[in-house]
């Protein structure tokens, strides 16, 4: 009910309780892999770190750039056979839903999705449905 910050934050202190290091304002230039596994990665200021697992939240372009040797790997691989894709969203607000029992679409024929998302929590201070 918070918005997605408090998702954010709620990871942010799970993953500090359990270990994790959060460093803030420098970017991972390389990701080393080593052995067929993730060894360490190394900030923009330099500082190595030592790592077991890595989640790249970024593209095949900017994920292979990271990892030497990238195109000799699965992670290579993923690059060569990935295709951008383009989205568009309209949010809508109505203050009454016309078909209430209709929470979720997928479009098979057409790339399209509708979902109410208002029906599960609030996203309006006025009771509008979004």
């Amino acid at each position: 009910e918070g918005g997605w910050q408090t998702v954010a934050d709620k990871l942010r202190e799970l993953a500090v309780q359990a270990g994790a290091v959060i460093a803030t304002g420098r970017k991972t230039e390389q990701i080393a892999v080593g052995s067929g596994k993730v060894r360490s990665i190394v900030l923009s200021d330099g500082t190595p770190v030592e790592v077991s697992a890595v989640i790249a939240a970024v593209g095949p372009d900017e994920a292979c750039r990271m990892v030497e040797g990238s195109e000799h790997m699965s992670l290579g691989s993923w690059k060569a056979q990935s295709r951008p894709i383009y989205a568009a969203c309209l949010d809508v607000a109505l203050r009454c839903v016309p078909r209430p029992e209709h929470l979720f679409a997928v479009g098979m024929d057409q790339p399209l999705y509708y979902s109410n998302h208002s029906a599960s929590v609030t996203l309006s201070d006025n009771g509008s449905y979004v």
